[in-house]
């Protein structure tokens, strides 16, 4: 059984070859974007872009592609390896949940932007010094600020 032929123009972007082209190319610089790749493999930026959305079941987080799920193999991985002991060793809990979960903590999308504007444009010299400011800044919270977190959690819940 055969589909018939369709009126149109056939694709001729988004081919087994452009996509394997997209994968290397963005394996060799996962600092590249969309546009970059585009003219590295000589597509439309919308098709270099469906093919990392659809084919490759990438996206853009932090100036990187990365893949959205970890596969098994790389779960497997060394890196994996190396942070779970460092985790172990330091103590750290690693909780179960889901990644990118808006359930997780609704008082952080209040605090987070006000301890941002307090840090944004500073040169800190060492992470204690980031700490250190992020905890005065926690500190200096009015109870009127706390208490407009915690509605803004309990209005969501």
């Amino acid at each position: 059984m055969k589909d018939d032929d369709r009126p149109g123009r056939p694709r001729t972007a988004v081919t087994d070859d452009n996509i394997e082209k997209v994968r290397d190319v963005t394996r060799k610089d996962r600092s590249l974007g969309v546009r970059a790749v585009a003219e590295e493999v000589n597509l439309d930026r919308e098709r270099v872009r469906r093919i990392l959305r659809k084919e490759l079941n990438v996206r853009k987080v932090c100036a990187k592609l990365i893949p959205k799920l970890l596969s098994p193999g790389q779960c497997a991985s060394p890196q994996c390896t190396v942070c779970e002991a460092i985790f172990s060793n330091k103590n750290i809990a690693v909780l179960e949940h889901p990644p990118y979960s808006p359930d997780l903590a609704h008082c952080d999308f209040y605090l987070f932007p006000k301890i941002k504007s307090v840090l944004k444009g500073n040169h800190f010299v060492s992470a204690e010094y980031v700490k250190a400011k992020t905890a005065e800044t926690l500190n200096n919270f009015t109870e009127h600020d706390l208490q407009n977190c915690f509605a803004s959690y309990t209005a969501v819940c």
